[in-house]
């Protein structure tokens, strides 16, 4: 028993989330508890490889997973608590310039190279899936939602159109594409 302290902050479709204290660095993380029925089998699948895609990745701009595991009943990811808010929201509530949209490109381009370095493209780059850790805090933000990712090989296009429709590239509707959709 690693974890104490279980708060729940939110529910899905698929599972809830709490916020919970690490006991052993007494720092606060996100537990997110997946029931495995309401996961079809097809989903247990990609969900589980999009853990262990996300677990492989060790970037100051990309979520960190600690720990994954399983009973009977659900699926426990435990990950950073990121409680500043989607960049969506972020967005939607402020004015800001250009100094401050170069700050979060920044983070965002470095995210993406770092990915493309290791042959990861995310394929639905949107500001739903970027985090800010902190509230307003626009120099430490996290990219998140690996579901649509996959691994590439340099030169192969892909084909599949997937991703948030309003966000696509008009690349990936002509079913010709290659990791450069993420920029």
């Amino acid at each position: 028993q690693n974890y104490t302290g279980l708060r729940k902050i939110a529910s899905s479709l698929f599972g809830e989330v709490y916020t919970c204290t690490h006991i052993p660095t007494n720092t606060i993380r996100c537990m997110k508890i997946y029931n495995k029925e309401k996961l079809i089998s097809n989903n247990q699948n990609t969900f589980k490889e999009e853990i262990e895609l996300v677990r492989q990745l060790d970037h100051p701009n990309i979520f960190k997973i600690y720990e994954f595991f399983q009973d009977d009943k659900n699926f426990y990811l435990i990950s950073e608590f990121l409680e500043g808010g989607e960049l969506f929201e972020f967005i939607e509530s402020k004015t800001f310039n250009e100094k401050t949209v170069c700050v979060i490109m920044e983070q965002v381009f470095s995210a993406i190279l770092y990915l493309h370095n290791n042959s990861i493209v995310h394929r639905d780059i949107k500001p739903e899936n970027i985090m800010l850790t902190k509230k307003d805090d626009i120099y430490n933000i996290k990219l998140i939602d690996f579901g649509t990712s996959k691994n590439f090989m340099r030169n192969d296009k892909m084909s599949v159109p997937i991703g948030t429709c309003y966000y696509m590239a008009p690349e990936m509707l002509q079913r010709q594409y290659d990791e450069r959709i993420d920029i």
